[in-house]
């Protein structure tokens, strides 16, 4: 334990098995050399419990890989722990219990503060948040809770579950970027719209995201926005579900736009909705020569894309899968194919350059018109393939015979 009433400037803390109590009103500065090589920073292998004051994370030279960073076991208390470095320094909470920060976390006056969660526990931040370092969790489940007021934090999701509790847990301008094969997910767990935070991802990347409550109900929408370009979704595929607090309806996650970046050769960018619907508005390829298909999978009912479907340099192909329904509502200029393999594909808008439409195990519907050659049935002589024209009145258009 150390009690500190005005400013107590220490060295590294080392403690193998225990943990630390700060307390009082004032400031405990742990000061690493940041000599070559790093690994100089401040081990606690217990629970830091900062139960007042400010705990701030120095260094004095501005080399070391992450000299000056504060490992701990858990993170309690309501104090303050901020950055006193010139450039970013992390907080590293590594840890396998149940642990509840309700303090604040913020930036010192140059340097940002970053926080990375590793562990297979749970770390809640409920407090007042404003550091802009990057959030990053290697395992476990990171909670937040409280606000974040400052600009905005940056989220990598390696591995575990990141749980948004707050409107503006993330702050302003953030980006979330998760990562792995089906290791990672992100929920969504507010009882009202969010900040509207920007999403892309890697190829080969397998991720959900749950549209939950803060407290039951039926569900609602949470928003989202992909980078354009080179940093949008590059391939992989997109879990979404509802949360258990979501007791009547379906949760639905909406993007205002869904940017089909750059990837591997034929990357394949999967949508895959099931207790929760998708809400997409334009859908624009970057402009690189690598083509790419956008497969709308799933088993949800109620899946939309009001906007456009339309290539970058190279070609965007669409594969209709699973057993959900998916509507196209927009005018689209994509020019791959559109394969029809499972469920239904309603156009009640257009589709306009698309080589070809195959109907081959599926239903094609809607009001809207196909302006490519259409092609039903696999040539199996099976019964899979359907065209159903009409929406309840209408008539399905195919201009191109």
């Amino acid at each position: 334990m150390i009690t500190t009433a005005g400013t107590l400037t220490v060295g590294e803390l080392r403690a193998a098995t225990h943990g630390l109590i700060k307390q009082g009103a004032g400031t405990l500065v742990l000061s690493s050399t940041g000599t070559a090589g790093g690994n100089d920073g401040s081990r606690i292998a217990g629970v830091l419990n900062v139960a007042g004051g400010t705990l701030q994370m120095n260094r004095l030279f501005t080399f070391g890989t992450d000299s000056g960073d504060l490992t701990v076991g858990g993170l309690t208390g309501n104090g303050s722990v901020v950055n006193g470095a010139m450039e970013e320094r992390w907080l590293v909470v590594n840890s396998a219990g149940t642990h509840d920060f309700t303090g604040t976390l913020a930036n010192g006056d140059t340097g940002a503060l970053g926080f990375n969660k590793q562990g297979s526990g749970t770390q809640t931040l409920s407090g007042a948040l404003s550091y802009t370092g990057a959030t990053t969790l290697d395992g476990g489940t990171l909670v937040i809770s409280g606000a974040n007021t400052g600009f905005g934090t940056n989220a990598n999701v390696n591995s575990g579950t990141l749980v948004l509790a707050n409107s503006s847990a993330l702050g302003m301008t953030s980006l979330i970027r998760p990562a792995g094969n089906n290791v990672s997910s992100v929920v969504f767990a507010t009882d009202s719209d969010d900040n509207v935070y920007n999403f892309t991802m890697g190829t080969g990347t397998v991720t959900t995201i749950v549209s939950d409550r803060a407290t039951p109900g039926a569900g609602i929408e949470h928003k989202l926005n992909t980078q354009f370009g080179a940093n949008g979704v590059g391939g992989g595929t997109i879990n979404f579900t509802s949360g258990a607090n979501v007791t009547s309806g379906e949760g639905r996650i909406s993007f205002a736009q869904f940017g089909l970046g750059s990837g591997i050769t034929g990357a394949v960018t999967t949508l895959n909705p099931t207790t929760a619907n998708v809400t997409i508005g334009d859908v624009p390829k970057s402009n690189n020569t690598i083509a790419q298909t956008l497969d709308l999978g799933g088993s949800s009912q109620a899946n939309h894309i009001t906007g456009s479907i339309s290539n970058g340099t190279a070609t965007v192909a669409v594969t209709k899968s699973g057993t959900s329904t998916w509507t196209l509502s927009g005018m689209n200029f994509y020019t791959g194919a559109t394969n029809i393999a499972g469920g239904t594909l309603l156009v009640q808008g257009s589709i306009e350059g698309s080589v070809n439409v195959n109907v081959n195990t599926g239903t094609l519907g809607g009001a809207g018109s196909v302006m490519s050659l259409l092609n039903v049935g696999d040539n199996t002589g099976t019964q899979d393939a359907i065209l159903s024209p009409g929406n309840g009145i209408g008539t399905l258009t195919n201009w191109a015979g």
